[in-house]
């Protein structure tokens, strides 16, 4: 079962020294067979992954992103007890690469968003201000609201591209489909 596990598995005693470890965590951490029996330090001396297999013995769980090979791992690490006492610590490493990705993206896009909303909403308040302290000249103040106006809609336009995009993620709505001639 844990041969076909996509997650890393590893298993430690109270020692630190390996139980078990899964072909996924072998090839996550470079480790072979051969690894069984010994302490997890010679398989990984990394001091982040070290500090929370120890924090798990003490508090009873401790949690690690960790970046192996170009990919991010949520390593958990459970201490295992029976009858009150500590027998060891199970890890299980998970490839969140993807995941990782998508907040990237989610942070992007929301610094992009705040911006492109921020555009149009400095420019409809700087016309309004010159408005309401009376700076604009009479003959000024239609262009003035014009251009308040413009900025309004181009606002409204991007908010209402924003609850598409969310309505497309929820998948509250199907895609519109289009023929183009390419």
């Amino acid at each position: 079962v844990t041969g076909s596990m996509q997650e890393g598995l590893v298993l430690l005693n109270e020692r630190g020294e390996i139980l078990s470890i899964n072909p996924a965590a072998q090839a996550l951490f470079h480790a072979d067979g051969t690894c069984v029996g010994q302490n997890f330090l010679t398989v990984d001396r990394h001091p982040d992954l070290t500090a929370a297999i120890h924090d798990a013995a003490e508090t009873g769980h401790s949690q690690l992103r960790a970046e192996r090979r170009g990919r991010e791992y949520q390593l958990d690490f459970s201490r295992i007890e029976s009858n009150g006492k500590v027998l060891g610590t199970v890890l299980l490493a998970f490839d969140v690469t993807e995941q990782a990705e998508a907040e990237r993206m989610r942070r992007e896009f929301t610094a992009n968003v705040s911006h492109e909303l921020k555009t149009p909403l400095t420019s409809i308040s700087g016309y309004a201000e010159i408005i309401r302290e009376g700076v604009a000249q009479p003959e000024d103040v239609k262009g003035f609201a014009g251009k308040i106006y413009d900025e309004a809609h181009r606002l409204m336009a991007l908010v209402e591209d924003i609850i598409r995009l969310s309505q497309l993620e929820s998948r509250e709505v199907a895609y519109e489909k289009e023929q183009v001639e390419l």
